[in-house]
């Protein structure tokens, strides 16, 4: 599969935050003398701080989706998928046919105005810029010493993963159609900076029913 020049910018941005992030969850548990305790809360650490990145990004499609009187149909941030009519959790199945994430999709049965659209799509990015802020001001008015150094370096890893989120997810890039599984479209893959731009340059949108 070949990378457009938007994949791989965004894949560097994200790098850029990502790698840092890891050595803060790396010196968090640093002082374990157990190699393999060590190792189990690394990894799990990671895991988890991605996925919360990833929630926090979902949920802020969800909110503007909201705020703007849309109605949601499921909120996914993988593995798990929440079905917002029956208010039921379920296991996702999204990373059998793409790689891993979210998304947020609304009912089928509505059409989203102009100024809605766009508020849907910034709300992630929005959303991950809001969390890196606060989690950054409270490590910094805090200090790491006061809140324990393990819990403030997990923060400031929490804090990068979801800046490089925001940051990846405006650049602008779509996967080709011939990338994907028989009948996935590439709209329901594309960054929410393709999906603005895609916006701001016609007002409308043939698929505007699911955002990543």
């Amino acid at each position: 599969m070949d990378f457009s020049f938007g994949q791989l910018l965004r894949i560097g941005i994200q790098m850029i935050m990502v790698v840092p992030a890891g050595g803060a969850i790396f010196g968090a548990f640093a002082t374990m003398s157990s190699a393999p305790l060590f190792l189990l809360s690394l990894i799990t650490t990671y895991a988890l701080t991605l996925w919360v990145a990833i929630a926090i990004h979902e949920l802020g499609h969800a909110a503007a989706a909201k705020l703007t009187r849309q109605r949601i149909r499921t909120i996914s941030a993988w593995p798990i998928d929440y079905d917002v009519r029956s208010r039921t959790f379920r296991l996702s199945k999204w990373m059998i046919t793409n790689d891993i994430g979210g998304f947020v999709s609304l009912e089928p049965d509505q059409w989203p105005t102009y100024r809605q659209h766009i508020l849907f799509i910034i709300g992630g990015i929005a959303a991950n810029l809001l969390a890196s802020v606060v989690l950054f001001t409270i490590v910094n008015i805090s200090g790491i010493t006061d809140i324990s150094r393990g819990v403030g370096l997990i923060l400031t890893a929490l804090a990068l993963i979801s800046l490089g989120m925001a940051l990846g997810n405006a650049v602008p890039f779509k996967r080709s159609d011939d990338d994907l599984p028989h009948g996935k479209r590439s709209s329901a893959i594309s960054s929410d900076g393709a999906l603005l731009l895609d916006a701001i340059r016609t007002r409308r949108n043939t698929n505007w029913r699911r955002w990543t």
